[in-house]
């Protein structure tokens, strides 16, 4: 966590919150992740790390973009 710059305390419990919120953001699929963090369901990894999905929504609307009319300028 030192070494990402990651602050806080390092605890097991920070090192799986920044897992699954650097898997969403990378773009791993819900389901993966959910399972490999241990929830009970993907409607509840999904819930919990709701601020990463603002960011997931541009990346999915930019790739979409790209598909229908090529690259798409910022």
């Amino acid at each position: 966590m030192k070494k990402t710059k990651i602050d806080g305390p390092i605890n097991l419990y920070r090192l799986r919150h920044s897992f699954v919120t650097l898997a969403l953001l990378s773009g791993a699929d819900a389901k993966s992740v959910s399972r490999a963090a241990g929830h009970a369901s993907v409607a509840f990894t999904l819930d919990t790390y709701q601020h990463v999905l603002p960011a997931m929504r541009k990346d999915v609307a930019d790739r979409i973009g790209c598909l229908l009319f090529g690259s798409v300028r910022e």
